[in-house]
């Protein structure tokens, strides 16, 4: 564990360009920044950045993997900072108004394994990223979509040989995301 902590240090110094640095203690040590990456803007004067981070590692065949996880981090002044790991991949982000506050929401779109497309919803108060609580927002046909504030996820389901699609309906309301309907 400690390995993996020292080379997961080793890749944020890295991915902030602090330095081009890499640790010898493992002979795969690299990280793979996502494609997706996006600014911020939690007012009109300050902006951050947000970017996904794969980390890989030796198996025991010897092959250099990606782990199942991702790392969400921000980049501000240079510096990095872990605001949540996901057991997922394919990473997109949205910023977005869902609630009666003035700074937007940060949404991770992703996918987690078994077709299912997931999002995440993130506050951001008191200088850090929060996960909001509440219900999953989650689609089996990746199908999750914004409407006037109202998020709305298809799901499909086989019940007696037919399929069935089922519509849930969330908002997002004092600080938590609540299903309004099914």
């Amino acid at each position: 564990m400690a390995h993996i902590r020292h080379a997961l240090y080793v890749i944020l110094i890295s991915i902030a360009g602090i330095t081009n640095c890499f640790s010898s203690v493992e002979k795969c040590n690299k990280f793979e920044s996502g494609s997706n990456k996006m600014e911020f803007h939690i007012h009109s004067k300050k902006s951050m950045e947000i970017r996904d981070l794969k980390i890989f590692y030796i198996d025991d065949a010897d092959d250099c993997l990606p782990t199942n996880e991702t790392y969400l981090l921000t980049i501000e002044n240079g510096y990095p900072k872990i605001i949540y790991m996901l057991e997922g991949h394919s990473v997109d982000f949205a910023q977005e108004n869902m609630d009666e506050e003035p700074t937007p929401e940060l949404l991770v779109y992703y996918n987690s394994g078994g077709n299912l497309y997931n999002l995440l919803i993130f506050q951001f108060r008191d200088s850090s990223f929060r996960l909001l609580d509440g219900d999953a927002i989650v689609s089996n046909l990746r199908d999750i979509k914004i409407e006037n504030k109202t998020i709305i996820a298809n799901y499909i389901y086989i019940i007696n040989g037919e399929q069935k699609i089922v519509t849930s309906h969330f908002k997002v309301s004092s600080g938590k995301v609540l299903r309004l309907s099914n």
